[in-house]
């Protein structure tokens, strides 16, 4: 199933040099460079939002719901885990996520089980803060990352256009089949690092679906490719753990 996803995105990066082949150097120069400004503005303003989504709808509500676990914990069992019966009140992609953002780790078993115990006020928010908040802000930055690439990348090539047209030089109409070519094939691998990045941020929270799953696209020889030399990740994935291969 991996060559199908391989065969997609050669395709995705294929539809982009054909269509910039011919096109003028001048106006794929311009468009290159705004696809790269696109992505770069995409990072903080995903992270940003992400992080008030989380504060202000998410985290009040789920430290409500466990309030009850932790404030009741020495009337339960001491064999019985609190973690799982936290980790029951949160939500399915919390629990679904949980190995691929590493929440399951002995490391946040045991800090999760001293938060109970400690008897501190916000107990229940430091708990919130350890098994939801990774898994909740990489859905909404795998989210918004695609969002705002969009967005960002019509905007800033409006401006291009603007730009472009201000340019009254006598090479603005020439072409340059290769150069346009090439600006073409990195426009797709940009694409494609803004759709694998938000696949890794996004999929370990969800279902198993019958293509995009782990087991597909790990056997994918490119996506691999793209996920181990994936710079975008490296700044949408701080503070969490997105799924590895």
């Amino acid at each position: 199933m991996g060559i199908i996803i391989d065969v997609l995105i050669l395709l995705l990066l294929a539809r982009f040099v054909i269509k910039n082949y011919k096109r003028p150097q001048l106006r794929c120069g311009i468009e290159t460079v705004c696809f790269v400004v696109a992505a770069i503005l995409t990072v903080p303003l995903s992270i940003m939002l992400s992080g008030l989504a989380y504060d202000m709808l998410f985290r009040g509500v789920f430290a409500e719901n466990i309030s009850g676990v932790v404030a009741g914990s020495h009337a339960l069992e001491s064999t019985v885990s609190r973690y799982r019966i936290i980790m029951d009140k949160l939500p399915s992609v919390v629990r679904n996520a949980a190995d691929s953002y590493q929440i399951n780790s002995d490391s946040v078993i045991s800090e999760v089980e001293r938060l109970v115990h400690s008897g501190a006020s916000d107990a229940n928010f430091q708990i919130v803060d350890l098994l939801a908040q990774p898994v909740i802000e990489g859905v909404f930055r795998g989210t918004l990352c695609v969002l705002f690439f969009i967005g960002l990348q019509y905007l800033v090539t409006a401006i291009g256009a603007f730009v472009e047209n201000s340019l009254y030089t006598p090479d603005r109409a020439m072409q340059n089949t290769v150069l346009c070519g090439v600006f073409g094939c990195f426009k797709g691998l940009i694409v494609v690092t803004v759709i694998v990045t938000a696949l890794q941020l996004i999929l370990p929270a969800l279902p198993r679906l019958p293509l995009l799953n782990t087991e597909t696209l790990g056997s994918s020889f490119i996506f691999k490719l793209f996920y181990h030399q994936n710079i975008l990740m490296l700044f949408m994935g701080e503070g969490i753990y997105p799924m590895s291969f």
